[in-house]
């Protein structure tokens, strides 16, 4: 993290009260989000505030109280030695203790990733491995728990990032597949949207509304509600429809043929 611009971890100085200095939101309360990039462009400011762009979306620009002095900062190049400096595991984060839990504010150095428990910096640890996914937070960072001491841990892995993206689609949304069949409580463009461990999660569906319009198809969820699909379907001709194309699930309603979204039977 750069000095002016993020807060910096250093192993000089036993920090205190740290929550302080960690700025709110602003923009929450306006509906957008925060931007998540280092040093942000300002595109334009309001009476609000400064705001750039990230991913095609108005995000606001944290300020930063610099008066607060929070923690030194680290100096941009390391001292020259004689003897190669070993940098598997980072020394600062050897000064600090782990971070039990999954944190939604959490910040990113050259010496690795960081949160606040107890009013104290503690040190994300990463994981070993990517077999258990648990969450994505809004950051886009894929959670699961380190099996050897129980903390919550950081995949930083691209390939376990792409793998997840290639099989759940609901994880371009920011949203873990649901890990077993259930109530669908939610559809739109998208899919289907179930609820595990309190938390929203998405029938990995083959073909979702967006699919059909897509391809310049009518979804039957346009036209009828899923309470009316499934009095004039029965699951045995949408078997056989899905069968019978690659491209959809097909099906002919009073004359009319539409695009069926996948777990259409699911209660």
């Amino acid at each position: 993290m750069k000095s002016y611009k993020v807060l910096i971890l250093t192993a000089a100085l036993a920090i205190s009260n740290v929550s302080a200095c960690i700025p709110d939101c602003w923009a929450e309360k306006l509906g957008y989000p925060c931007c998540k990039g280092n040093e942000p462009k300002v595109e334009f400011t309001d009476e609000h505030g400064d705001w750039s762009i990230e991913n095609g979306q108005k995000c606001g620009i944290l300020v930063w109280d610099h008066s607060l002095r929070c923690v030194p900062t680290i100096p941009e190049e390391p001292k020259k030695t004689e003897e190669p400096v070993k940098t598997e595991e980072p020394k600062v984060s050897q000064l600090y203790e782990i971070c039990k839990e999954q944190h939604d504010v959490v910040f990113k150095d050259n010496e690795g990733v960081w949160s606040v428990e107890n009013g104290n910096w503690c040190s994300i640890q990463y994981c070993s491995s990517c077999t258990n996914i648990e969450s994505i937070d809004k950051y886009g960072s894929l959670w699961s728990t380190d099996k050897t001491n129980g903390n919550k841990c950081i995949i930083n892995n691209n390939t376990c990032h792409y793998e997840l993206y290639k099989n759940c689609r609901s994880a371009l949304e920011g949203y873990m597949c649901c890990k077993t069949p259930g109530k669908v409580f939610y559809r739109d463009d998208f899919g289907s949207w179930g609820v595990e461990n309190e938390q929203w999660c998405g029938f990995n569906e083959k073909y979702p509304c967006s699919w059909y319009k897509e391809k310049g198809y009518k979804c039957c969820t346009e036209i009828y509600n899923n309470i009316e699909l499934r009095e004039k379907l029965t699951p045995e001709y949408v078997s056989e429809q899905d069968k019978a194309s690659n491209d959809g699930i097909f099906v002919k309603i009073n004359g009319e043929v539409c695009g069926l979204p996948d777990n259409i039977f699911l209660v």
